[in-house]
């Protein structure tokens, strides 16, 4: 069984500004306040936005795989150019 529906996956990337092949795609969504870091909630579990796209983009995260900051995710994570 998918981890995520079709919808929620809409509903996430509709949170993306994505922007050109060489530009930093910017999270839309909240986020944490203390952290800046992006968060969104699914199946009423909130989870680091980065995380998700990550999985989106690329499949499970492999054990022992850090995101150092939310600017990995803006870019790493999120850009098709940078995903496996």
């Amino acid at each position: 069984q998918p981890k995520y529906t079709t919808k929620q996956i809409e509903r996430f990337w509709q949170k993306v500004d994505k922007r050109g092949p060489d530009d930093c795609w910017e999270w839309l969504g909240c986020g944490n306040k203390l952290s800046g870091h992006g968060r969104v909630n699914i199946n009423r579990t909130v989870h680091p936005a980065h995380r998700v796209a990550y999985e989106l983009q690329n499949g499970p995260i492999p054990i022992g795989l850090v995101f150092a900051t939310n600017v990995i995710f803006l870019r790493v994570v999120t850009h098709p150019i940078f995903s496996s």
